[in-house]
């Protein structure tokens, strides 16, 4: 009984240390992906610190998408509101070929679902609900 004890302990331990672990930061170009230690955004450029300890400096107009503190943030024409051109959005969820994405919109959290890069909707009162049992998500 104690070796049982011992071995879902342990199992429940590995789990939420898995659960916890945050993944190196990483950003995708044209190029290929690369890899870094940091990474931190501006409006003009992304800066990148390298394993080996290079720092680099690339421009948000050769990035495709990043992924930072385990969230994944992916470029996507959006043309709406005061938006006009291509942004980065959080990736929330996917399911079938929709995918659910977060945008900050003078600092209020806005929704869009996509399909593909092409935008399908964009959340609002009359269609939240419906999309939140769609994704399984609550917004």
């Amino acid at each position: 009984m104690k070796n049982l004890f011992l071995i879902l302990l342990g199992a429940g331990l590995f789990l939420t240390l898995q659960v916890n672990a945050k993944s190196a930061p990483w950003l995708q170009t044209a190029e290929g992906q690369l890899s870094c230690v940091k990474l931190t955004v501006d409006n003009s450029d992304f800066k990148v610190v390298t394993a080996d300890g290079q720092e680099k400096s690339l421009p948000v107009t050769s990035v495709m998408s990043y992924s930072v503190n385990n969230k994944l943030y992916v470029k996507l024409p959006l043309y709406i509101l005061e938006v006009k051109g291509e942004v980065f959005m959080e990736f929330v969820r996917t399911r079938d070929d929709l995918k659910l994405f977060k945008y900050e919109v003078n600092g209020a959290d806005r929704y869009f679902v996509y399909k593909g890069d092409k935008l399908y909707v964009p959340l609002n009162d009359s269609n939240k609900s419906a999309f939140e049992k769609f994704f399984f998500v609550r917004l």
